[in-house]
């Protein structure tokens, strides 16, 4: 907020203008001048916040489109809902590999690939800078998912397989993602 000095005769012709008494002299000048409201905002706990960003398609995306998407309100049409990739970590994987180079991930970037956790420990996929999706901050618990928006094109037989933060190189993490059309 920003306090601004103005002459009386403006004061007055704002207080003439209000619609109600209590009508602040922000919102009178909003309607004079034709501007939009205010977004709302609100107040949520970290968790919550990193569960929203991870769900963002875009690094532009707003907390509302991703809101509108993930409450299912609605497409924003600037922000259309990502395909999505499901891949499943199979039950008793624990350290091993999740799959292998015959059985690669592949998908586009633009892509959200959904990470299923079937196995009863929890699991991390490592990526050690934001290729082909941002490092995540927290493991995939048992039966539980995790959604990553696949940013940029990865090779794995080029650049190698990913792998499991939390049992390193042996549990490898084959994936394949091509440049968006």
């Amino acid at each position: 907020m920003k306090r601004i000095r103005i002459d009386d005769d403006i004061q007055r012709l704002l207080v003439s203008h209000a619609v109600d008494l209590n009508e602040s002299p922000s919102d009178i000048l909003r309607r004079e001048l034709g501007l939009a409201p205010p977004p709302d905002t609100i107040e949520i706990e970290d968790d919550v916040y990193r569960f929203l960003v991870s769900k963002a398609v875009s690094l532009s995306e707003s907390p509302s489109s991703i809101l509108r998407r993930v409450l299912k309100l609605g497409e924003d049409p600037g922000h259309p809902a990502p395909a999505i990739v499901e891949f499943h970590i199979p039950a008793g994987t624990a350290g091993g590999a999740w799959n292998t180079r015959e059985t690669a991930v592949v998908a586009t970037v633009g892509t959200t690939l959904r990470i299923i956790n079937d196995d009863v420990v929890a699991h991390r996929p490592h990526t050690n800078s934001a290729a082909p999706f941002a490092h995540p901050p927290v493991d995939i618990e048992p039966k539980q998912t995790m959604d990553f928006p696949l940013t940029s094109p990865y090779d794995s037989a080029a650049a190698g397989p990913l792998t499991d933060h939390l049992f390193g190189p042996a549990a490898q993490f084959f994936i394949n993602v091509r440049p968006a059309a």
